[in-house]
């Protein structure tokens, strides 16, 4: 990489508006690997602090637009304001998710305690589950916005020889996909999900 990208090159102008007073720390920061985001220095940048503990569930967090890091929480006096809990049992690639998604809460604004469950059936309400389905939205462009991705894609398509303009079988894509989600420091179901949303290799 000749020159360090910055965040500000690899996220589109309608997503780095949902940093909000954050945006300009963020978009001048610079990547300091090829292709993976640091989500613990965005977290730092939007004054978002990070514990990790043994937990029962991925992670949570805890938002209130009225309150400081400092204060604690009115729904559990463990839990401090502005701050992501991860558990520390996870996979580190699941860790990074989960604080790119409990990011989400806090900058969209989603109110109160949240805890991140791979199943949606835990979210009892309409609302709950729409605020999870947006920061795993959040999460995924945090982690794998479509530059970046796209590339990515095209560093591990040269690494492995393979044509970019060329069809690929459904073990083609699989390979292509296991080393670029490496490369990005994501899950694989992840970085598949996301190609799916973004319509590569339709």
């Amino acid at each position: 990489m000749d020159k360090l990208k910055t965040y500000g090159d690899i996220y589109d102008e309608v997503f780095l508006e949902k940093f909000g007073e954050y945006r300009r720390d963020v978009e001048i920061e610079e990547l300091e690997k090829e292709f993976e985001v640091d989500v613990e220095k965005i977290a730092k940048l939007c004054e978002i602090r990070i514990k990790r503990d043994i937990l029962n569930v991925s992670g949570s967090c805890v938002n209130s637009h009225s309150s400081t890091n400092k204060e604690k929480s009115e729904h559990n006096n463990d839990l401090y304001i502005g701050t992501i809990y991860v558990n520390i049992l996870d996979p580190e690639v699941r860790q990074r998710f989960t604080i790119a998604h409990e990011i989400g809460h806090i900058l969209l604004g989603h109110e109160g305690v949240s805890h991140r469950d791979t199943s949606y059936t835990v979210y009892k309400g309409i609302i709950e589950r729409m605020n999870e389905v947006s920061a795993n939205g959040f999460a995924a462009e945090l982690l794998m916005p479509e530059i970046l991705l796209r590339e990515a894609l095209l560093d591990t398509m040269t690494e492995l020889d393979y044509n970019a303009e060329g069809k690929f079988s459904e073990s083609d894509i699989d390979y292509i996909a296991v080393n670029t989600a490496n490369k990005m420091n994501v899950s694989l179901e992840s970085f598949k999900y996301r190609l799916k949303n973004l319509n590569i290799f339709r």
